[in-house]
């Protein structure tokens, strides 16, 4: 690897660079020097397996509320123990 100031080094790959490299960052930890490389490339998105996907709004009327309109209430624990607590 070639750095500006510095000339060529030599690394262990620790992986194979998959795309084309952006930014590599050089660094030390103790008496060990690390390289970074951050790489570009067009990753495939695959579709979600799942068929039965629902979404949560969680909230403050209602405790949730899913994306197939199932309504939870609120879960009002200090109504149920405010006696216990007095």
């Amino acid at each position: 690897m070639f750095l500006p100031k510095i000339g060529w080094l030599n690394y262990r790959n620790s992986r194979k660079i998959v795309g084309e490299p952006k930014n590599i960052t050089v660094s030390s930890k103790g008496k060990h020097w690390y390289i970074a490389i951050q790489t570009e490339y067009e990753a495939e998105l695959l579709p979600h397996k799942s068929t039965t996907i629902v979404g949560i709004d969680m909230g403050i009327k209602q405790f949730a509320t899913l994306s197939n309109s199932t309504v939870y209430a609120p879960l009002n624990s200090f109504k149920a123990k405010a006696e216990k607590l007095a």
